[in-house]
């Protein structure tokens, strides 16, 4: 036995050492890869152009990209710092006025205020709303015109929704401005990591304006945040508003560009002063006699799907079509009337599974797809809008990056996200402007236009509802280009085939930034009055066939070389 062992000791000294090294290159191996795609993690965290993707071949085990972004408060706070805007200089200005204070001028809106030099500012959207914040909370600063007689109903609408929840409402300061404090506590959200739910609203009234401070924070934050408002509202002094003209610098700008995203089966290519046009069909499969009424072919087509159903092959369908896919992820159970929960079930994990049937589907498909999020969230139809969520915007804008996280993680980089809010805020209160929900340029890949005709005793042209609101977007969500995610207009009030064929010419000539166009070829609801279909009459049926002959109608995807 022993000579037996003695011949085998050397074998088993070199398999050992064999299997040594082997352990060694394999740990350095795997080192190595995780360095590497921590690095292609970041790069693709950072996109901020729309790129080519590659669907694996069926036997490749795909290489994970992308690294899930945090559903924080500072996390998101700080992408949205980063977000870009187009507006002329000397809308605000800070002055240090010691070593640890420094004074924040706003001249757009009218106010100044000290702080600590530590907080930081997001001010790429100083027009609308002003934010503070650090890794312990943030500061909203939005102002109200309101008369006398409605500054009281102002804040009393303000705190409606959140009413239930409040600890504390009291007047903290009555000269030289009154200023009312609003306490109130929601439940901590599965979700959300660290998540602050501790707000207090600072109304200031003076004159015809009510200067409106939403502060959040967390408990253990609390009483320091408190300490450090009072130094702030001791300081707050309103300012004369200087008018500016905040169209001046982003029309300098040239908006016309090409817009192409290749895949490995479908590009998707709209030259400049050109853009796609697309419908929503009440009844989707109908696309092909419309196309037929029309005799030409629809580039893109809209379609909405509740957040609990699981991938629809109709999108495979439309690609194969060689039409563009959006999907309108309505924030709603099907057959459930009553979703005031939407947002805190999408970041508490509800709809991950059917969310990520969609995401692992698309991002096999080698085609873009464009995906559209809760859209008019600054509307109160909705469900997801601010009332029903503790008036905390951040909770819509986590939900959305949480839906584009899943997306990501899944390999899908041929979604694209259009961030899509209603022309008009209601209710009409500057903390409900659809700015305050932009999740981040990170994360949004286009930016939706909704702006219907709804004629009768108020008939409007086209030219007359987009010109001031594409010049809006265009500067406040500058370098994304805009699609108009719903639109059209009845034959009430005024003539609805002059109405379309001034659109057609329009929009690639004096709106070029707008690279696609989905008209709601339905009535606005069951029963509405405001019958948007193209073939109401004979004549629009007419003028919408003549203007998608026109050479700047894109009307397909081509088939990748």
């Amino acid at each position: 036995m022993y000579k037996k062992l003695t011949k085998l000791f050397p074998l088993l000294v070199i398999a050992f050492l064999v299997a040594a090294i082997s352990l060694v290159v394999a740990q350095v191996t795997r080192q190595q890869a995780e360095i590497d795609l921590s690095s292609i993690a970041t790069l693709n965290k950072n996109r901020a152009t729309p790129g080519p993707t590659r669907t694996p071949a069926p036997d490749e085990t795909p290489i994970p990209t992308y690294a899930p972004v945090p559903l924080d408060g500072p996390t998101l706070w700080s992408g949205e710092a980063e977000s870009l805007s187009c507006y002329p200089d000397g809308l605000d200005r800070i002055t240090m006025i010691d070593s640890g204070t420094k004074r924040y001028t706003n001249h757009v809106l009218g106010y100044s205020f000290d702080c600590p030099v530590g907080w930081r500012v997001d001010n790429h959207a100083v027009p609308y709303y002003t934010r503070f914040f650090d890794e312990n909370f943030r500061l909203d600063v939005t102002v109200e015109e309101a008369g006398a007689g409605a500054r009281g109903r102002y804040m009393t609408n303000t705190i409606s929704a959140v009413r239930r929840l409040v600890v504390s409402d009291k007047i903290i300061r009555a000269r030289p401005y009154e200023i009312r404090a609003v306490e109130y506590i929601r439940p901590l959200i599965d979700g959300i990591e660290r998540d602050m739910n501790c707000y207090t609203y600072y109304f200031i009234t003076h004159r015809d304006f009510v200067y409106t401070m939403q502060l959040k924070t967390n408990e253990a934050n609390f009483e320091t945040m408190k300490t450090h408002m009072e130094a702030l509202l001791t300081s707050f002094q309103p300012e004369d508003i200087q008018t500016i003209d905040l169209n001046e610098k982003i029309q300098a700008v040239d908006l016309a560009h090409d817009l192409t995203l290749a895949h490995e089966n479908k590009t998707l290519s709209i030259p400049a002063n050109s853009f796609m046009m697309g419908v929503y069909l009440s009844e989707s499969y109908r696309i092909e006699d419309l196309e037929k009424s029309l005799n030409q072919k629809i580039g893109t087509q809209m379609f909405y799907k509740p957040i609990n159903l699981g991938y629809d092959s109709y999108t495979t369908k439309l690609l194969n079509l060689n039409k563009l896919p959006i999907v309108t992820f309505l924030y709603e159970e099907a057959g459930k009337s009553d979703n005031k929960a939407v947002l805190q079930n999408i970041l508490g994990g509800v709809y991950d599974a059917p969310l990520s049937d969609w995401a692992q589907n698309i991002a096999q498909l080698g085609a873009s797809v464009f995906i559209r999020p809760g859209n008019e969230m600054n509307d109160y139809w909705a469900d997801w809008c601010l009332g029903n969520n503790f008036n905390d915007p951040d909770l819509y804008k986590l939900a959305f990056i949480h839906i584009v996280n899943i997306f990501k993680s899944a390999g899908a980089t041929n979604a694209y996200f259009v961030w899509n809010p209603n022309h008009k805020q209601d209710p009409k209160y500057n903390w409900n402007d659809a700015a305050m929900f932009y999740p981040g340029d990170a994360f949004v890949d286009f930016v939706g236009l909704t702006y219907y005709n709804y004629g009768y005793g108020n008939f409007k042209s086209f030219d007359v509802l987009y010109e001031d609101y594409y010049w809006e977007y265009a500067r406040a969500y500058y370098k994304k280009p805009l699609i108009i995610g719903e639109y059209g207009t009845v034959e009430q009030g005024g003539n609805k085939a002059k109405w379309i064929e001034e659109m057609f010419a329009i929009i690639p000539e004096k709106y070029p930034n707008i690279k696609l166009a989905v008209w709601f070829d339905a009535k606005h609801s069951a029963g509405s009055r405001y019958d948007m279909r193209i073939n109401t009459s004979k004549d629009s049926l007419a003028a919408f066939k003549e203007g998608m002959n026109q050479p700047p109608v894109i009307k397909q995807l081509i088939n990748t070389p």
